[in-house]
């Protein structure tokens, strides 16, 4: 209940090496990971980079936005694909700018983990009957918003090729019929 999203103005601004970046994303996300393992690796970076999810370092130092990028990647990789993960950001980032969109996503997360985890703060009792019933809704709830997250996306990108084809097609249009 009192977990705290770095907001994009509390990011070190100055540019990290690699080593750093980890230590701030890893702390910044603990409360997320299981077994004491850690949530972010140098390899998990270079994967980002590979698949164009998170930019290039800039010789070898990583900047504010670059942090960003990771926490939210990081947050959203245990339920979403690296493809999903992407396309929501470009729509969310079409949506606000992104030092705005990164804010808002911090303060949605909080309000969502406050409001999920405060339902069990009367003292959560032991697995009965009655005790399942929340667990089981929230894991289909879970999976209907995983699943309208997908198709939303997969219609997004229908919709913008859609868009690129008839652009495509009235750009070659001759000279004339234009």
């Amino acid at each position: 209940l009192q977990f705290h999203f770095p907001r994009y103005s509390e990011l070190p601004a100055l540019e990290l090496y690699m080593d750093q970046v980890l230590g701030i994303v890893n702390q910044s996300l603990r409360i997320f990971a299981t077994d004491g393992e850690n949530i972010l690796t140098a390899a998990m970076v270079n994967n980002y980079v590979k698949k164009k999810l998170l930019p290039p370092a800039v010789g070898k130092r990583y900047s504010p936005k670059h942090v960003a990028h990771l926490l939210f990647i990081c947050t959203l990789k245990p339920v979403l694909s690296v493809s999903e993960i992407h396309a929501l950001s470009v729509l969310e980032c079409q949506r606000l700018p992104a030092q705005e969109a990164f804010n808002w996503f911090a303060e949605l997360l909080e309000q969502s983990l406050h409001s999920v985890f405060a339902q069990g703060q009367s003292g959560a009792p032991a697995l009965s009957q009655s005790a399942q019933e929340p667990l089981v809704r929230a894991a289909v709830f879970s999976f209907a918003n995983k699943l309208y997250l997908q198709k939303y996306l997969v219609w997004n990108a229908a919709l913008s090729e859609e868009k690129n084809t008839k652009k495509a097609k009235e750009n070659k249009k001759h000279p004339a019929e234009a």
